[in-house]
């Protein structure tokens, strides 16, 4: 047990390798920036330890062994380990390399996920994103159950948990999408009244709650009245205004899933109602450096800096 214990010691090693190539003991003493007793001592520990001489020694300098150099060969390998070990520890613990799981919902591909992946590839390219898309409710389910580190997501209403701390990463403005025939498409904004007798493509109670409840609150604040039907989910939404079947409200960076028999358009909104709130949800309890610079990362991508459809 003793000889391993040697082996593993940084300072024998340390200074058994300075002897080694200094092939002097009084000049390996000032490269370690000691006297020379302790050096020898050292030597002389690690020599009775592991049963063998490691050094012929002579009045005027010190040679290796042959199990000497053996040694210096395999010491020069554990110190290197050893070095290159504590930089990963370092790395993992300053969340430089890991591995993370992140959720997020479908409207989140489109745009801020691609820019989280860039950075990432950018600047912190040892951590490993493994990626899982899913509804809010599933996704606030595996972050409390710790399958989840993060979680991109809307939040409704009833989007609480006393165990989840939202942070919110993203705000964007809803932006109408409309047929390229249809007598809206030639406008440069819309002001919310224009929508008044349209035919809204809506969203679906259970399958997109938040977005629900966002058009339900823009069209009672202005005062609107049209035809809410086709309930559905992003983008499943906008492929139904790309068919012709009404115009839609939606989160600006869902445009870029709009086909070319499609306009969106700017919705002048002077009460700031009309916008849409994108949370990073991670565990209460939650304290690991890789979930610490994934907030820092996303809170850095400020979504005014994204391109708007033209």
């Amino acid at each position: 047990m003793s000889k391993s214990i040697s082996l593993l010691d940084g300072r024998l090693l340390h200074t058994f390798i300075a002897v080694a190539e200094e092939r002097h003991f009084g000049r390996a003493a000032q490269r370690l920036h000691l006297s020379q007793p302790p050096v020898s001592q050292r030597i002389r520990q690690l020599e009775e330890e592991m049963g063998v001489e490691l050094f012929v020694r002579s009045t005027r300098q010190v040679s290796l062994t042959q199990a000497g150099r053996e040694l210096y060969t395999r010491a020069l390998q554990l110190v290197q380990h050893a070095a290159a070990a504590e930089a990963a520890i370092k790395r993992f613990g300053t969340g430089e390399q890991g591995e993370l799981h992140i959720g997020f919902t479908r409207t989140v591909a489109s745009e801020l996920l691609p820019r989280l992946l860039s950075y990432y590839h950018e600047h912190k390219p040892d951590v490993n994103l493994l990626l899982h898309e899913d509804w809010s409710s599933q996704l606030l389910e595996q972050v409390l159950h710790e399958k989840l580190d993060i979680a991109l997501l809307r939040r409704s209403s009833a989007g609480t948990h006393a165990s989840i701390r939202f942070i919110l990463v993203q705000r964007e403005p809803l932006w109408l999408a409309v047929p390229k025939a249809h007598r809206l498409a030639r406008k440069r904004k819309i002001d919310p009244h224009d929508l008044n007798g349209e035919t809204l493509v809506g969203y679906s109670f259970s399958a997109a709650h938040y977005f629900h409840e966002t058009l339900e609150s823009v069209l009672d604040h202005y005062e609107i009245s049209a035809e809410v039907r086709h309930l559905s989910a992003v983008p499943t939404v906008l492929a139904l205004v790309n068919a012709g079947m009404g115009v839609a409200l939606i989160p600006r960076s869902a445009s870029r899933l709009r086909s070319s028999a499609t306009v969106v358009l700017p919705l002048a909104d002077p009460d700031d109602v009309a916008s849409v709130e994108l949370y990073a949800a991670v565990r209460q309890s939650e304290s690991s450096p890789l979930v610490g610079g994934a907030i820092d990362a996303l809170l850095a991508l400020d979504p005014a800096t994204a391109p708007h459809p033209a």
